[in-house]
């Protein structure tokens, strides 16, 4: 009965069950990598410029319109000159994604968005997790670089919180280096008080 019970043992954990046995690749990390959260578009998009203004509503855009290039791999390039953020809201008095808030953003505060968004992995989340419920809420991020180049954020601020460029997109869930981004875009570009 014993050898049984020792056999079952072995089966369980060369299959992996109930057994905190993980694979390592060739890197020696104890993890196998993990692909991107790839996603395809969801038209209509909104393409903001960096110097903006913002649009006044993005009500019926559902993501942002960028130039695929290197988007697949990372979410922001390296290099952005400047930017603007957008933030949309909806209250009692106004309708759903309407501009509540702009803030133009220089170079210093470019590198920091920079730094702060290439430290946020990109990997789909691997369980379900029970958000808290979303409200009409989005914030829009545009940055420039040399030569005209803009690449624009869409960055879902409610519910489970998620950051996209239109190709790539990450999730808030598990991922600490996304709170400091979601602190960063408070710190630069508060909501206002939802007034009546």
């Amino acid at each position: 009965m014993r050898g049984i019970l020792l056999l079952v043992i072995a089966v369980l954990a060369a299959i992996g069950l109930g057994v905190g046995i993980e694979a390592t690749g060739s890197s020696g990390s104890s993890r196998p990598p993990q692909a991107n959260w790839t996603i395809s578009s969801r038209r209509p998009l909104v393409h903001i410029p960096a110097k903006g203004p913002c649009p006044t509503s993005v009500r019926g855009d559902n993501d942002v319109a960028n130039a695929k290039d290197d988007l697949s791999s990372h979410l922001l390039p390296q290099g952005a000159l400047f930017g603007i953020i957008c933030r949309y809201t909806s209250s009692p008095a106004r309708s759903p994604f309407q501009l509540v808030r702009s803030a133009l953003v220089n170079g210093r505060t470019a590198q920091a968005f920079e730094n702060t968004v290439a430290k946020i992995r990109t990997t789909r989340p691997a369980w379900v997790a029970h958000c808290p419920a979303a409200i009409a809420r989005v914030t829009v991020l545009a940055f420039g670089y040399a030569h005209g180049r803009v690449v624009d954020l869409w960055y879902e601020d409610s519910g489970c919180q998620t950051l996209d460029n239109g190709y790539l997109e990450a999730s808030e869930l598990s991922n600490p280096p996304f709170q400091q981004f979601i602190g960063l875009v408070a710190e630069i570009a508060p909501i206002p008080s939802v007034r009546s």
